[in-house]
């Protein structure tokens, strides 16, 4: 139960702080300034954003997003290693978190062989988009491949984020390899095992968080 409000509490306060800081860029923008950023300006600008996005649900709309998200941003060599990660990852947070939030049992057929699979592929991909991508992600460069963030007032740079929650994602991944792996070995006790389904539980959700807002930054700080 407390895994569950940690987990909606956490990804919708994340949701909003997103949208919040998108809501105060185009502000910014369009010259409007902070006068504009009423909540009632927010939740408008919110409403038209999501409408927008439901316009271009279709085929057409996600092959755009294909061509702008992978085709551009990515050499042929590396396409499918970010697809299938991507895939796999998905895939995997879906059926963990639809079964941790909407249900008391534990995964169990269908779904836990999907996940099992998934997981299998994510493990093969993970390491093999970090040794691709990692150059692109520098910490100590000083202007990240992505793009950077616009200086924030007083001239002062903004933080990388692209870089940090890109670690992070792979951090926390990692952990979530080693857990699924872990929990596999008959070398634990049970209580050893269920402390380590709990890291495995919390590696998704940090996981998950650093990934939305990796997803996040990465497109609107994205100069190509």
């Amino acid at each position: 139960m407390i895994f569950r409000i940690i987990s909606a509490a956490s990804v919708l306060g994340l949701i909003f702080a997103l949208t919040l800081h998108r809501f105060r860029k185009s502000q910014d923008a369009s010259g409007k300034g902070s006068g504009s950023s009423s909540a009632a300006g927010y939740l408008s600008w919110l409403f038209h954003r999501i409408f927008k996005f439901l316009q271009s649900a279709g085929i057409k709309g996600w092959k755009e997003r294909y061509n702008q998200w992978i085709i551009l941003r990515h050499p042929a060599r590396e396409r499918w290693v970010i697809l299938c990660l991507g895939i796999s990852y998905c895939l995997l947070a879906a059926s963990g978190f639809l079964f941790a939030l909407l249900s008391s049992q534990r995964l169990f057929g269908s779904f836990l062989l999907l996940h099992f699979t998934m997981g299998g592929l994510f493990a093969v991909c993970l390491p093999l988009a970090t040794i691709l991508r990692a150059r692109h992600y520098r910490l100590d460069a000083d202007e990240p491949a992505q793009g950077k963030d616009t200086p924030a007032s007083g001239g002062k740079a903004a933080l990388p984020w692209s870089p940090i929650f890109f670690w992070v994602f792979v951090a926390s991944g990692l952990c979530l390899i080693v857990t699924a792996l872990t929990l596999m070995l008959p070398y634990f006790s049970l209580i050893i095992q269920l402390d380590f389904f709990e890291v495995h539980r919390y590696s998704a959700l940090v996981s998950l968080l650093s990934a939305i807002a990796f997803a996040y930054f990465s497109r609107v700080n994205d100069k190509k």
